[in-house]
């Protein structure tokens, strides 16, 4: 014979050679008939139910022995969707400020929302994180009291850019969000510097023949082009 406990309170009793049907209570369902003896599973799991849950199992006469586990249930509500990345400026001078804004899809318990630049984690004193509620998403459809609603992260970026920021003219910004190994997804935006440019510059002239040269060419004027490079 088996009951089960969570934080102290009585759930329900069952014997493994009578398990035929399936019991509601509350936010989950016993599915008994998919159920062993060290093993019991739940099905449609709401996130309010986390907790500690605790088992114990006796058996019957003449012996009564009596053995008793315990461990914790977290449910997670899993995002649906990829997180949503806007940079104020794409195109950056060396002094400039990168501004980003890094959304996560709305979930139970709040995501971790993590900057990278170039594949190195940013400082986090360089960002602001703000969570707020979720009211669309579908596990707020109960009427528990009791119900921990889907959240919101948003994690702001302000760094400046220095003389090590661009590669090659180029930086890359990343976002990654995270809910322990359940979900993980990132977005990355491609920044360019905003630097100097060469510019091509097409210049004509005549030789100067002093008298007594040799002609060495077949006109006394010709014509040569020098391409300089001008830095603006």
């Amino acid at each position: 014979m088996s009951k089960l406990f969570t934080e102290s309170v009585y759930l329900m009793t069952f014997r493994v050679n009578e398990l035929s049907t399936d019991y509601y209570i509350d936010s989950f369902q016993f599915q008994l008939n998919k159920s062993t003896y060290n093993r019991v599973v739940l099905k449609d799991v709401q996130p309010e139910v986390s907790g500690r849950y605790k088992c114990e199992v006796s058996s019957d006469a003449p012996n009564f022995y009596t053995f008793m586990v315990s461990g914790y249930m977290f449910v997670i509500d899993i995002p649906e969707g990829d997180p949503v990345v806007t940079v104020e400026k794409e195109l950056l001078e060396i002094g400039s400020i990168i501004r980003g804004n890094c959304s996560s899809p709305a979930s139970y318990p709040p995501a971790n929302v993590t900057w990278f630049l170039n594949g190195k984690e940013v400082n986090t004193a360089h960002i602001r994180r703000s969570q707020r509620p979720s009211v669309s998403s579908k596990s707020v459809t109960t009427t528990s009291s009791n119900r921990r609603s889907p959240t919101i992260t948003v994690a702001n970026i302000e760094v400046e850019v220095d003389e090590n920021t661009f590669r090659e003219g180029k930086a890359r910004l990343r976002c990654a969000v995270n809910i322990l190994d359940l979900y993980k997804k990132s977005r990355e935006v491609v920044l360019e510097e905003d630097g100097p440019r060469p510019m091509l510059s097409l210049v004509l002239g005549t030789p100067v023949v002093e008298s007594g040269s040799p002609d060495i060419f077949n006109s006394n004027i010709f014509l040569f082009s020098c391409i300089i490079v001008f830095l603006r």
